[in-house]
């Protein structure tokens, strides 16, 4: 999971890149915060998540971040 994680945000471009995150540390990275503005072209009232399996834990994300 930390491998599909770290290719997920590592990526340049997408709200899931790393540009939108905040990281906190100490003497190691301790939180993350992402932060991404939604805007109308990106946003759809009548979405539906499609299904996935429970294991398929980057799912939600995948989806929330497609394009309608």
């Amino acid at each position: 999971m930390l491998d599909v994680g770290s290719t997920w945000y590592a990526r340049d471009e997408g709200d899931y890149s790393y540009r939108n995150c905040l990281i906190a540390q100490d003497d190691e990275p301790v939180g993350m915060i992402l932060a991404f503005p939604i805007i109308a072209e990106n946003f759809s009232r009548n979405a539906h998540p499609p299904p996935y399996e429970a294991d398929e834990i980057y799912a939600p994300y995948e989806y929330l971040e497609a394009a309608e």
